[in-house]
């Protein structure tokens, strides 16, 4: 999907950097790099674990608009086995694959404004990737709960990432949860 709608030269243009949401990525890691606080020293208005996999990122291979859309292809590429683990525990058949497949190039965007949307899609798919194995019995020998608890701590890490959508799928999580060990326990 991020080939074939890789971003065009406009969408990597030093202007969308300098003047644009993608270069508050690069630009939070300079003021990172040169001892600034988010928060304190500098406002950001996403999550802090975002800032962090910028810099390991940019640390390992630069800081360059080029290594923003590597950063982005791995985000997209750990969403990819997620929807595939998410496919597979569902058993949605070749219909539900191949309406998948069509839907694929929405759902996972090639260009995205900052390092935090894609970090927390991969982290929202997972998380449902584990709730439905779940569903499906896939970690019985875990415990009833055992993929509802690995996709709570997924929305809890998400949380520090972007807490929107993290709230709300862990409020889900957590009733369902609440739920099955109240109503289900006492039948």
């Amino acid at each position: 999907s991020f080939i074939g709608q890789l971003p065009t030269w406009q969408v990597g243009d030093w202007g969308q950097f300098a003047f644009y949401d993608p270069g508050t990525t690069l630009k939070g890691d300079v003021l990172i790099t040169r001892g600034y606080i988010p928060t304190i020293d500098f406002g950001y208005t996403h999550g802090l674990l975002s800032l962090l996999f910028g810099r390991a990122g940019f640390g390992l291979l630069g800081r360059t608009p080029q290594v923003f859309w590597i950063l982005t292809l791995l985000c997209e590429m750990a969403m990819a086995w997620g929807f595939a683990r998410l496919l597979t525990a569902l058993e949605i058949g070749a219909a539900g694959i191949c309406v998948m497949l069509a839907a694929l190039p929405f759902a996972v965007m090639p260009a995205y404004l900052t390092l935090t949307h894609p970090l927390e899609a991969a982290l929202i798919v997972w998380a449902l990737a584990f709730q439905a194995e779940g569903a499906t019995g896939m970690w019985k020998s875990h415990g009833k709960n055992a993929g509802k608890g690995w996709a709570l701590a997924l929305m809890t890490v998400c949380i520090f990432v972007k807490p929107s959508m993290a709230y709300l799928e862990g409020a889900v999580l957590i009733a369902l949860m609440l739920w099955e060990a109240t109503w289900l326990e006492g039948r």
